[in-house]
């Protein structure tokens, strides 16, 4: 059911315990998707890592993703840290261009 679920989605998140264990994820995702006749787009697949101080490597097809601090993931913004900051401000700004467009 989570497999069949995943065949009409854009964006997709995955949590793990471990580096460890989000490769083991990615792997029977990536057999999955395959098996299915479907492609992962390796080059807009990114790697957020919370609370672990080595560099995490994730590789999916012998392809090393990138590993990042922030992205956008549904309209919200998760960075590595937790901070809210960069979610408010793009609020802010949203409501502040909505303010801008209703007084012109």
């Amino acid at each position: 059911m989570f497999i069949h679920e995943l065949l009409y989605a854009n964006d997709a998140a995955f949590v793990a315990h471990s580096i460890a264990d989000a490769q083991v994820l990615c792997n029977s995702f990536a057999a999955a998707w395959i098996d299915f006749g479907m492609k992962i787009s390796l080059s807009k697949s990114v790697v957020l890592v919370q609370g672990i101080s080595d560099p995490a490597t994730i590789t999916i097809n012998d392809v090393t993703l990138k590993v990042v601090e922030k992205f956008c993931y549904l309209g919200s913004n998760v960075t590595a840290s937790g901070s809210l900051v960069s979610e408010l401000d793009a609020c802010i700004g949203k409501a502040a261009s909505m303010f801008g467009k209703l007084s012109s």
